[in-house]
């Protein structure tokens, strides 16, 4: 691996907006180091920022949960976001401006080819939308029910069948 040495003329955001178009997404490059795609979940859009900065080789994802903040926002979403992070094996939620719950990850492709990352994109990006979908609930529950944190935990990680 030669660790520093620049994706030469790759541009990982043209494989997330292909990406985008096969699966009928709507999408939208910012600026050249930066595309925003809309992705409908089970539970509400998660609107996705992503960041190529070539000079690092880091592709950062961002996705944005449309879940209404309340305001006062309750303290406890904090606990929280630490009781959900600790169950997750990549990447963390946060919160922004203390107005959108983010998942974040920055996923570094110093020394690899381009051939190798475009599988990574995708089932990143299957990832992602899977753990949104996972903790959505989870943060809903707390946010709409005041409840503790460790019970909206267990009840949005409940399995169910069917649809009600």
């Amino acid at each position: 691996m030669i660790v520093g040495k620049k994706i030469e003329s790759f541009d990982p955001l043209n494989v997330a907006a292909e990406i985008a178009d096969d699966s009928l997404w709507n999408w939208e490059r910012l600026r050249p180091d930066e595309l925003v795609i809309d992705i409908p979940g089970q539970w509400g859009e998660y609107r996705f920022h992503l960041c190529w900065q070539a000079e690092s080789n880091l592709f950062y994802f961002a996705s944005f949960l449309d879940l209404k903040i309340p305001d006062p926002l309750p303290g406890s979403i904090y606990e929280l976001l630490a009781l959900v992070n600790r169950r997750l094996w990549m990447g963390h939620f946060d919160l922004v401006d203390d107005q959108w719950i983010v998942f974040r990850y920055a996923l570094p492709l110093s020394g690899k080819k381009p051939k190798e990352v475009i599988p990574w994109i995708e089932e990143l990006l299957d990832t992602i939308i899977g753990e949104c979908e996972t903790f959505y609930p989870v943060f809903g529950t707390l946010l709409t029910h005041g409840i503790l944190p460790q019970d909206a935990l267990q009840m949005g990680l409940i399995d169910t069948i069917g649809e009600a």
